[in-house]
């Protein structure tokens, strides 16, 4: 019983903070999330990351360690294909680079 007031409490917070306008220290939702591992791949200097962290209520040192395990797929306009079947259904495929492991997938 205690548990499952726990996992209401926690998703009743969870809801509240994404209904707030003021970001939460440290707290960032999925799209958020996946913006700032985008934008984290441009950073060349210390004060930039410092800006990055800042604008997005991160600590320099959370983000950096979220970024040596966590990255976001970067994607090349020119490896794009798409195909349109006879019956007019179009399908796009392109290459994903995924820099931390040097992988190449085909999504």
């Amino acid at each position: 019983m205690a548990e499952t007031s726990r996992m209401f409490e926690s998703r009743a917070q969870s809801e509240a903070d994404a209904a707030s306008l003021r970001p939460v220290h440290n707290r960032l939702h999925g799209l958020a999330l996946s913006d700032l591992l985008d934008k984290r791949k441009s950073v060349r200097t210390p004060e930039d990351l410092e800006r990055l962290a800042k604008e997005y209520a991160i600590d320099v040192g959370k983000l950096e360690s979220l970024t040596r395990f966590v990255t976001s797929p970067s994607v090349e306009g020119r490896t794009e294909v798409r195909i349109v079947d006879k019956d007019g259904n179009e399908s796009v495929t392109m290459q994903v680079w995924i820099s931390r492991s040097s992988l190449w997938a085909l999504c």
